[in-house]
């Protein structure tokens, strides 16, 4: 315990000097690239999982793996902010499989759509990530694909 503020001032000088090099080392955009807008028809078009009114003030666009650990703690804000303002916000979600990290978070999203057609998208999301860490952990695809 002697060490402790030594351990907490290298902890802090490390993450201050990854922010600083992050900044300094960041390429700098022109102000003609800072203001382009995100085309919103491309953006929404075909958007079959969607929670909240379509005529919304708010949308929010989620790209999210449903293996991935920071997804589902994402999940429950997301959830939140619609039951907080049922009339104000949508939300749109967006496969993004970040397969080279999680190998299987393809049949995960393959298997939603699969209970999307039985329109049960969003209780399989929900139940996918409730159970993250056992499926995540399974030995093979084919023990996933039957855990599912």
């Amino acid at each position: 315990m002697k060490n402790l503020p030594l351990l907490l001032a290298t902890v802090l000088g490390t993450i201050v000097l990854i922010v600083a090099a992050a900044v300094f080392l960041s390429p700098t955009q022109n102000n003609a690239n800072q203001s382009k807008e995100i085309d919103q028809v491309s953006l929404l078009a075909g958007a079959n999982h969607v929670r909240g009114p379509e005529n919304a003030p708010i949308t929010i666009v989620e790209f999210s793996d449903l293996q991935c650990p920071a997804c589902r703690s994402a999940a429950p804000l997301a959830k939140a902010v619609l039951e907080k303002y049922p009339d104000q916000v949508r939300l749109v979600y967006r496969h993004f499989p970040l397969v080279t990290i999680h190998k299987y978070a393809q049949v995960a999203a393959l298997t939603s759509e699969v209970a999307a057609e039985q329109n049960k998208f969003w209780e399989f999301h929900d139940l996918v990530f409730e159970n993250q860490a056992e499926w995540s952990s399974l030995g093979s695809q084919n023990e996933v694909i039957t855990t599912f």
